[in-house]
């Protein structure tokens, strides 16, 4: 499994990172008109800050541990007197590649959401805007800094970044835990974490001074995947307004349960044992696991899945059947949108990458051939971006399409 690349900036959409959830219940202790602690429907926080104020780390979800792992999102417990909200929590656990985080370490107990406000009183109605990170659904946090909400903040709107659930912890669909659920439906679990995320933005962003009925969800590469997804399903209704998706990560193949069941059974056939496993060990396996190889056109190892539940069908058909909700999307991505993730594909010669569209287009070999022909070895690295982006980076064409010309 290779490293995702960077969260990439792209304006200041890309200075957010997780999801929030903020409460609505009247005002705020400290006098008439003050921020510095707001009362949430899990309790008060105190946040830091004085322009923009900061409420950093607010539970969202119960931990997801022992008969939760593996569950969808319970609701979060109270706490009394007054919660510092000047730290992030942890991040939730992922592969060490990322030391820049600022969370406090890595844990299960992660489901957490930020919130970065310029408001001057509770009630303002200001805009929202939530940040749902990328990462491959395998690493990221809203603790990292390129996410930081403070300088989009001070233009006046609220900035919410929440973790979810990543890795066989967050999207591991499993026949056991189909038959233990109520809907015969597994995986997904972080697509679920991100739904009560925006849900508690619904019943608490007022405190902070935004406006329910204001949000745009934004994100990146599979936070892009994710809000297509979301956007797509009937569970996420409602809980936004506008959606701006980077580096699109759209419409890419999905994994069915049966397929997605398969996976996560190599890892153990027994739930209640994989339940008692450490999570970092689970981490590790996931790591060390046999990836997808070469083909890129088909589902991920690791990824959303297509459980009935959350996801009743690919992205790319609800849009076809014109079954998603209708909401002002923005679409965006970067130039040369592979390159990262061309260098880590084992094509070095001319005869490789034929032989690599060809595992990757089949049935559509001499579409493939002429939209990316090439004749020289130092023209791989290039047309490998090119390939990547046009299925996985830019995929708005659907599955195993040619597009007519080459990305650029």
């Amino acid at each position: 499994m290779t490293r995702p690349k960077q969260p990439t900036m792209l304006g200041f959409a890309s200075l957010l990172g997780a999801a929030v959830l903020l409460t609505a219940c009247g005002g705020m202790p400290g006098g008439p008109g003050s921020m510095d602690t707001v009362k949430t429907e899990g309790g008060l926080v105190r946040g830091k800050g004085s322009e923009v104020h900061a409420y950093l780390g607010i539970p969202y979800a119960a931990a997801p541990t022992g008969e939760n792992r593996w569950q969808p999102p319970q609701p979060a417990q109270r706490w009394s007197g007054t919660r510092d909200g000047s730290a992030f929590g942890p991040d939730c656990m992922q592969p060490a590649e990322y030391p820049e985080l600022r969370g406090a370490g890595m844990s299960e107990d992660c489901l957490s959401v930020n919130v970065w406000s310029p408001a001057k009183q509770p009630g303002e109605k200001l805009p929202v805007m939530v940040w749902i990170y990328g990462g491959g659904f395998t690493y990221g946090s809203g603790s990292h800094p390129s996410y930081d909400g403070e300088a989009l903040a001070k233009r006046g709107v609220v900035v919410v970044t929440l973790n979810y659930r990543l890795g066989l912890l967050g999207f591991m669909a499993h026949p056991e835990l189909s038959a233990e659920s109520a809907t015969r439906s597994s995986g997904n679990y972080g697509l679920l974490d991100q739904i009560a995320a925006l849900k508690w933005v619904q019943r608490n962003v007022a405190a902070f001074g935004g406006d329910a009925v204001k949000v745009t969800v934004f994100g990146q590469s599979a936070g892009a995947h994710s809000i297509s997804t979301l956007i797509a399903s009937p569970l996420a209704d409602g809980l936004f307004q506008q959606a701006i998706v980077q580096s699109v990560g759209v419409m890419r193949p999905v994994a069915s349960l049966k397929e997605a069941e398969s996976f996560g059974a190599s890892f153990g056939s027994s739930i209640k044992d994989l339940r008692a496993i450490p999570a970092a060990e689970l981490v590790e396996r996931l790591r060390k696991s046999p990836s997808r190889g070469s083909k890129i056109t088909t589902w991920p190892t690791l990824s959303i899945v297509a459980d009935g539940l959350v996801v009743r069908q690919p992205d790319f058909k609800a849009y076809g059947q014109g079954q998603f909700q209708k909401v002002r999307v923005m679409v965006g991505n970067v130039a040369n949108e592979g390159g990262g993730a061309a260098r880590n594909i084992p094509v070095k010669t001319v005869p490789e990458f034929s032989s690599y569209l060809s595992l990757n287009f089949p049935g559509f070999e001499t579409r493939a051939h002429q939209a990316y022909a090439i004749t020289q070895d130092s023209q791989i690295q290039q047309a490998l971006a090119d390939v990547y982006s046009d299925t996985l980076g830019n995929s708005l064409l659907g599955v195993r399409t040619i597009p007519r010309h080459r990305h650029t």
